[in-house]
């Protein structure tokens, strides 16, 4: 979407192209939305806006991760106002745990998976909102089983980490457990 390829946006499209390039791997988190664009929030609004028609519950979830390459101050001012268009949805807002270093709407929900327990556990307290554990040592599944496997990743856990692990695992041992 040209209109998305802004002077904040990034990566850039090459010379003499309205788009920016497909990425083509599984890398992520090397874009970013241009956060004093208007053409950001309107695209955002019409997606969510499309999603809230198409899920018939009270929840929407905006992500929040995977943006490494968006200054902390742009990225609170974007997920703030993705915040407050998903509540001109009358949806509750729901993001990864990297969207609890935003300002959490009222009945907020952060879904944690990884890294920054401690820090998401303080925002999340502090501004009672809910929390839904999904941390990616014990549920993201495509991991390895054994080190003969040559598909699926090993950084959620570290390693190989058998089907077992991951139905064995006790939500009440999980650090922190105030939530």
């Amino acid at each position: 979407m040209p209109e998305l390829n802004s002077a904040g946006s990034g990566p850039k499209p090459a010379a003499g192209e309205s788009t920016a390039p497909h990425q083509g791997s599984g890398n992520v988190s090397g874009s970013t939305f241009d956060v004093d664009d208007a053409a950001t929030y309107e695209f955002t609004k019409e997606v969510l806006t499309q999603l809230a028609a198409l899920t018939p519950g009270s929840y929407l979830h905006i992500g929040g991760d995977e943006s490494h390459v968006t200054p902390h101050n742009k990225y609170v001012t974007m997920v703030d106002a993705f915040s407050r268009q998903v509540n001109d949805l009358d949806k509750t807002v729901i993001g990864w745990n990297e969207y609890s270093s935003a300002n959490l709407p009222a009945g907020s929900v952060v879904q944690y998976w990884n890294r920054g327990l401690q820090q998401a556990a303080d925002r999340i307290l502090a501004n009672d909102s809910k929390v839904i554990l999904s941390p990616a040592s014990k549920t993201y599944i495509p991991q390895r089983q054994d080190n003969s496997e040559t598909v699926g990743g090993t950084w959620a856990c570290g390693g190989p980490y058998t089907l077992a692990n991951h139905y064995n695992w006790d939500t009440g041992d999980f650090p922190s457990r105030r939530w």
